[in-house]
């Protein structure tokens, strides 16, 4: 590793820590999401050979009963398990995005807090803007001036990082209202009148091979090939990051 001079730690300050971080924290994710999922299979794999087991023993006929039973609640808990890795998928990436603006706050002496999303005409006005936010919150819709559109927006606008993947960000916008409404709205997708809930919907219905509605229609199943494809367009983000970064400041990340 090559020792920074005082002038670039004072431009840089600890921004050459990001890559390594964020690299870490997205394997290690990976491997968590994968590791879980398996221990979970293997446990309800267990619990129902315990079941089967006892309802034979009771009598033949309590098999068949018990065995509808356990097929719906492990789907249901296999489902819930897989919301919660989605969940802590989309917040770390939102936590990264956060922090890598904040670290670059000393090159672009711009702080990350100052930065608001883009309000129309009339949101600018102050009184309509607190309605439109006690509105939001009652809702369960998530303000733009936070998470990852205040992040995109300092990337885009300090940093000149615009050419971020527009299909990677794509479904990233989409992961972002499918969080918020499993996170603010209880995962309560029956209220298609909800312009976030409405959007959310689009993209399940238009990736059923990856995640679908439950029967009736307000809960959110997902297959762990839903979790590799949100981890991949997660990385392909941070990758452009982290390769753009290093070939305008290659002083700063000398070390990799």
């Amino acid at each position: 590793m090559t020792r920074k001079t005082q002038e670039e730690e004072v431009k840089y300050g600890r921004l050459y820590v990001f890559p390594l971080i964020s690299k870490s924290k997205m394997r290690q994710l990976s491997t968590f999401s994968a590791k879980v999922d398996d221990m979970f299979s293997s446990e309800v794999s267990n619990q129902k050979n315990e079941l089967y087991t006892e309802a034979k023993e009771l009598h033949p006929d309590y098999i068949e009963f018990v065995q509808g039973e356990i097929e719906e609640l492990d789907q249901d808990f296999r489902f819930l398990n897989r919301r919660l890795i989605f969940i802590k998928a989309y917040t770390t990436f939102e936590d990264l995005l956060n922090w890598f603006c904040k670290l670059c706050v000393p090159l672009t002496k711009v702080p990350f807090e100052n930065v608001k999303a883009e309000r129309s005409f009339l949101s600018k006005v102050k009184w309509i803007r607190r309605f439109k936010n006690v509105l939001q919150q009652l809702r369960g819709v998530q303000s733009s001036d936070r998470g990852i559109m205040k992040a995109r927006k300092y990337i885009a606008k300090h940093l000149n990082l615009t050419d971020i993947p527009n299909a990677a960000w794509q479904n990233i916008t989409s992961y972002n209202n499918i969080v918020n409404v499993l996170k603010h709205m209880d995962g309560d997708f029956g209220d298609e009148d909800n312009k976030q809930v409405k959007k959310a919907i689009s993209y399940i219905r238009s990736h059923s091979s990856l995640c679908r509605l439950s029967k009736h229609g307000h809960e959110l199943e997902i297959e762990m090939d839903f979790i590799d494809t949100v981890l991949t367009d997660m990385n392909t983000i941070l990758d452009y990051i982290r390769t753009e970064m290093k070939r305008r400041h290659p002083k700063c990340f000398n070390w990799e």
